[in-house]
């Protein structure tokens, strides 16, 4: 769940006020996934708790960019720092001499990511281990990729993928959103029971180099109206396909917010169910200060159509991309005597470890 930045001129003039002179002797930047940054400092002195969250704070605001970001610390002997105090916490470093380097650091790693072929493969090797067929479907002006198996069911539980890799850095949007790790794939594949199917959303793993695909359709226009028509017929492809009568939408980050706005527009939707979801993208952009999803439908417009519809919301309370707050505030928003539940799930975060429990979560969570 990525967007760009406005006015990055001030974050970085937020850090340059920050005093104190170069005390981190080295770091190393190791970027883990799109919005997963590691950076490993060498400190002449330890920093307290309250100094590695300020720290932390100024790095992402430099960054511009909502990155899960992880600082790891490795100390040795240093003088007393003479920098001025701001708000109480002293700076131990100067972090305009180290930003330059971070968009030289993240351009190398993300030469190291995989492919689109091989992320493709990779997606394909999934499913083909649980004898799952590969279906590209025509829906609207996209292409999609969905992976089912051949069963039919009266209820049919569709996983809908997250925005996959829409951003090399902060500022760069990929040439191929198809995700580095189909999360929503790997769900599909671990529900212990039942009929399921997987959508890819519309440029992931198909056309992404082609009309009518274009970056703003996993940028600002993730959630358009084109998308969510396309997402609606592919739907409607599977559930004849699997014989169903009714729908349960599963929708991991963004494709949470594609649940929502599916479930408001369809009348077989018996439940949905949101990973990690990114249930009100305004809020979502206000929180990260990043520039507003213009091009895009939100679920929260769309409250009164959703509010007695049966939906649970789970959380990581370690998610920095996705608080537990914003689904609160999403799910605070609906009237009274709604059907709507949030789940705060302590120790996960975006990505761990939704796919390695989803069998005991996908029992707990699918019962009416």
């Amino acid at each position: 769940m990525e967007a760009a930045r406005n006015g990055p001129r001030t974050a970085m003039d937020r850090v340059d006020r920050y005093c104190g002179v170069a005390l981190v002797q080295q770091y190393q930047v190791v970027q883990h996934a799109p919005d997963a940054i590691e950076v490993r400092l060498v400190v002449k002195r330890m920093l307290g708790t309250n100094q590695q969250a300020v720290l932390a704070r100024i790095i992402r605001d430099a960054l511009g960019h909502p990155f899960r970001l992880s600082l790891h610390y490795f100390a040795d002997a240093i003088p007393p720092c003479s920098g001025r105090q701001i708000r109480g916490v002293h700076p131990y470093m100067r972090l305009s001499h180290l930003l330059p380097l971070f968009g030289v650091a993240l351009v190398a790693a993300c030469a190291s990511f995989p492919s689109p072929d091989e992320r493709r493969q990779q997606a394909s090797i999934l499913a083909q281990r649980q004898h799952w067929q590969a279906l590209q479907l025509q829906t609207g002006i996209f292409r999609v990729q969905a992976y089912a198996p051949s069963a039919r069911s009266e209820e049919l539980t569709i996983y809908l993928e997250g925005d996959g890799f829409a951003w090399l850095n902060s500022r760069q949007s990929s040439a191929d959103p198809t995700p580095l790790d189909p999360i929503a794939l790997r769900l599909a594949l671990a529900q212990p029971s039942g009929n399921a199917a997987y959508l890819g959303r519309p440029c992931q793993y198909l056309d992404a180099d082609r009309e009518p695909c274009q970056k703003r359709y996993w940028t600002d226009a993730r959630f358009a109206e084109e998308v969510v028509h396309s997402l609606d017929q592919a739907a409607e492809q599977l559930k004849v396909r699997a014989g169903a009568q009714r729908l349960v939408l599963i929708g991991y980050s963004g494709g949470g917010a594609l649940a929502l706005l599916l479930a408001a527009r369809r009348e077989d939707v018996a439940r949905v169910i949101t990973v990690a979801g990114n249930l009100d993208h305004a809020a979502w952009t206000r929180h990260h200060r990043v520039t507003p999803l213009q091009d895009s439908l939100n679920p929260a417009d769309l409250r009164p159509a959703l509010a007695m519809r049966q939906q649970v919301h789970l959380v990581g309370s370690l998610d920095r991309v996705i608080p537990p707050e914003l689904a609160a505030a999403f799910v605070a928003g609906y009237p009274a005597g709604n059907h709507a539940l949030v789940k705060v799930m302590e120790g996960y975060d975006h990505h761990c470890c939704w796919a390695d429990n989803w069998a005991q979560l996908w029992r707990q969570n699918t019962q009416p």
